[in-house]
């Protein structure tokens, strides 16, 4: 941040190229941000981290199961605490190594509220934050007015919805903390029997949601937790080892019965406060704010007047919020607000030119990249999307893109299975133009991330299929001239073509790897799958078989 504005922002996993990096500590995106800022240590008033971890280790002591298991075992309470310790040092040590003086820990949820709130735009909204779990709580619900933020409540762990899902996640074959959008994919094809199940695991006192300590803390995605059992386990047996079709009658109904049971919690939760506040804005953010079905159903069933979904919702986008509540507590600084997500790294044409010839990649410079790439997409090519800076992330947005015809199934399976190398059953999402965003989403407000779900009209869906789930919903991105024009064209251009204005978007990677970062990583997956064609800043590679 400077002066209130965000100018740069990276994953260290687009740059270490491990997904989700954990445990590294981020200094290839902090040289990034420095580099792209045009600043170096001595320039910055601070460094903060998103967790304060002294709350944490005064907490969990008395938190069950923790609780007990630390009492009974010596070696998990000093292991817990050195996990935090380290960490806490690790910070400290990187910060002392580059002469940086003011070393912050911010309150976790609070850099989440900040990052929902001031991204938003909005001047009156609910700021809700809500993930596995941030130093004592699960969830905060606040009201952001005028530029300020006040908590109006707080979920204690280990009540936890986002850690619920989590085990969830890995009981059903996924990796925890990852493959929770693939479960949430999974869901629309089950049905919500198993209500009763995962009521007895989340409950109520009063408005708030309650979560059973060891549906949230338990072996399946705590080593600290060593012998608490799920009680998924109970009720369905053993965990599931990875199947690639896991629709066989039980499993998917378990996955929409979680779904539901979350949408109920965090539903009653909101309206309590809107009720009580009347205001009907909200803003999310936290890893169960990654949650767009969750989210479409608090805009539907709440009718919202809006909502803002953070594009970073997850813990990376603390950076952001962290930066945006230092900002304001501490130089009152006005935050600008976030419309867009591109803040990453970027090429120049002559980088490009340079890789396509490392790879003796023969590529074309048309006059119009995105007339040419419409005229692919509507005779059914598969295209790699490598346009100016990448986006922020776990979305693909119209910078690092797979793109393909909205209008066939074929096409969509072709990428999962061909491309991406996933399951063929995983939904993509659609890029629309923002004129046209009633037409396909059947409502006018902005959705620019990905991250709320809404319901596609009969009339459209025919139009749409192939970046439509089976339950007839839509994850779309509104696509706005002024934010990404260059995108924009290459959808209306292929709006041109087939009177329809959208097109199909996934993320440029392969299945358990991050999205692609650099031209030389765009060309090498051109050249090991079975995309149709590349185009990378101004170039246009094609393989024999592009249907033109």
């Amino acid at each position: 941040m400077s002066g209130g504005d965000l100018v740069a922002f990276v994953e260290e996993e687009r740059l270490s190229r491990v997904k989700h990096a954990p445990g590294i500590f981020p200094e290839k995106a902090i040289e990034f941000c420095l580099r792209e800022g045009g600043i170096s240590f001595e320039d910055l008033d601070a460094i903060v981290c998103e967790h304060d971890i002294d709350a944490i280790l005064t907490h969990d002591i008395s938190m069950e199961p923790y609780k007990t298991i630390m009492a009974r075992d010596s070696d998990t309470y000093a292991w817990h605490r050195k996990i935090f310790l380290d960490a806490k040092n690790r910070f400290i040590d990187y910060a002392k190594q580059n002469n940086i003086k003011n070393i912050i820990f911010a309150p976790h949820h609070h850099t989440h509220l900040a990052a929902a709130y001031y991204g938003s735009g909005f001047s009156d909204a609910l700021v809700l934050s809500i993930d596995g779990r941030g130093d004592t709580q699960s969830a905060i619900i606040a009201v952001g007015s005028g530029g300020d933020i006040n908590v109006l409540d707080e979920i204690e762990l280990p009540n936890s919805l986002g850690l619920l899902y989590a085990s969830v996640t890995k009981y059903l074959g996924y990796t925890p903390f990852d493959g929770e959008g693939t479960v949430m994919g999974l869901a629309a094809y089950g049905t919500d029997r198993f209500k009763d199940v995962f009521d007895e695991m989340v409950g109520r006192i009063g408005h708030r949601f309650t979560v059973k300590a060891d549906a949230a803390f338990n072996d399946l995605i705590d080593p600290l937790c060593k012998g608490i059992q799920c009680p998924l386990v109970n009720h369905f047996g053993e965990p599931r080892k990875f199947d690639p079709d896991p629709r066989n009658g039980v499993d998917e109904d378990i996955a929409a019965s979680l779904q539901a049971c979350v949408e109920r919690a965090v539903r009653d939760y909101v309206h309590y406060y809107i009720e009580k506040t009347g205001i009907r804005k909200l803003c999310v953010a936290g890893g169960v704010a990654y949650n767009s079905k969750m989210n479409g159903q608090l805009f539907q069933m709440l009718q919202l007047d809006d909502i803002y979904a953070f594009p970073v919702a997850g813990d990376a986008g603390c950076a952001i919020g962290a930066a945006m509540w230092y900002s304001k507590q501490v130089a009152n600084e006005a935050i600008t607000s976030i419309s867009s997500a591109y803040y990453g790294p970027h090429y120049s044409a002559e980088e490009i030119r340079r890789a396509l010839k490392k790879y003796s990649l023969t590529a074309s410079k048309p006059g119009n990249i995105a007339n040419s790439v419409a005229t692919l997409l509507a005779d059914h090519n598969i295209v790699g999307w490598f346009q100016g800076r990448m986006e922020a992330g776990p979305r693909a947005l119209g910078a690092r893109s797979i793109l393909s015809n909205p209008s066939s199934i074929a096409d969509k399976d072709a990428v999962n299975i061909k491309v991406k190398y996933r399951e063929a059953w995983r939904p993509f999402a659609p890029s629309i133009l923002y004129e046209n965003r009633e037409k396909y989403m059947g409502s006018k407000i902005s959705a620019p991330f990905m991250s709320v779900t809404f319901k596609a009209p009969e009339a459209v869906q025919s139009e749409i299929i192939g970046a439509m789930h089976v339950d007839g919903t839509i994850r779309p991105q509104t696509v706005q001239h002024d934010v990404n024009p260059l995108y924009y064209d290459l959808i209306n251009n292929f709006k041109a073509r087939t009177g329809i204005g959208a097109i199909s978007n996934t993320s440029f990677n392969r299945k358990g790897e991050p999205i692609i970062n650099t031209p030389d990583q765009a060309i090498e997956m051109f050249l090991a799958t079975e995309l149709d064609a590349l185009a990378i800043g101004p170039y246009l590679a094609l393989k024999q078989r592009s249907k033109v």
